[in-house]
């Protein structure tokens, strides 16, 4: 089992992800348009400040303040919503990022 990401309320972080085996997490623009609406979303209600965000068809980078001490909850939420969207998708049922550090 992983360990937790160490952080406290005030903390800036640098998130990012990347497909596994190379492969394209974002299809087409309305994906990379649903992960906006959906990153708004989750920061707007778990309290994130998000200060900046790059997207690419393989992955992307978020830098993040844990503002509110949830920031563990945020990457959670995140990352099943868009896994389960993933999924629903590409019909692509299995790893679709690296592991924590895109290695």
């Amino acid at each position: 089992m992983r360990t937790a990401r160490v952080t406290f309320k005030g903390v800036f972080h640098h998130i990012m992800n990347r497909g596994a085996e190379g492969r394209s997490i974002f299809p087409d623009d309305k994906s990379k348009e649903y992960f906006l609406r959906l990153l708004g979303k989750k920061k707007k209600k778990l309290k994130i400040k998000l200060f900046a965000y790059c997207i690419m068809d393989n992955h992307y980078h978020r830098i993040l303040q844990n503002s509110s001490g949830r920031l563990s909850d945020f990457v959670r939420a995140f990352f099943l919503i868009e896994a389960v969207w993933h999924y629903i998708l590409t019909d692509y049922l299995r790893h679709i990022h690296k592991d924590r550090q895109g290695k």
